[in-house]
């Protein structure tokens, strides 16, 4: 399976801060961005699954032994985590959750479009750039970096 994963920053050229993702992760972009951007890097960031950390870069890479239901399930993980699931569920039991101009009401519908979510923009941005890219993001625009070589 082609997945996103976090690129060590330390050996890279590059204009983020060090992110809190460890080297090889599997990462998502952000899609539940926060309410003030500047006081946060998630329009810029890859959330590490495991770690709720943040890169600052992502490579596309293939990982065969890793299963479609290991990454749902560590969306899954990542959404309980952060809080994301929990809001679902409260806003879909205040009649709140809309997606689409549509009110939600079944939580687990709710949580289910979220992974939904995440898993295709992770398959979209794995079919656009082949394996090996490593590439940053600012909110919905993803683009391979570019390292500096030494002379």
């Amino acid at each position: 399976m082609r997945v996103l994963i976090a690129v060590d920053q330390q050996r890279r050229v590059h204009e983020h801060r060090p992110g809190e993702a460890v080297d090889g992760e599997l990462v998502t972009p952000v899609l539940l961005e926060c309410a003030d951007p500047e006081r946060c890097r998630c329009s810029r960031s890859w959330a590490g699954l495991s770690t709720t950390g943040f890169s600052g870069l992502a490579e596309v890479a293939e990982r065969p032994n890793l299963s479609r239901a290991d990454v749902r399930r560590a969306i899954h993980d990542l959404l309980d985590e952060v809080g994301w699931i929990d809001e679902a569920v409260q806003l879909t039991e205040a009649g709140d959750f809309t997606l689409d101009g549509v009110v939600i009401d079944d939580p687990v519908w709710a949580a289910e479009a979220m992974i939904d979510d995440h898993l295709a923009q992770i398959d979209l941005i794995c079919s656009t750039f082949p394996v090996g890219s490593v590439l940053s993001r600012l909110g919905d625009l993803v683009a391979p970096t570019v390292e500096s070589q030494a002379a």
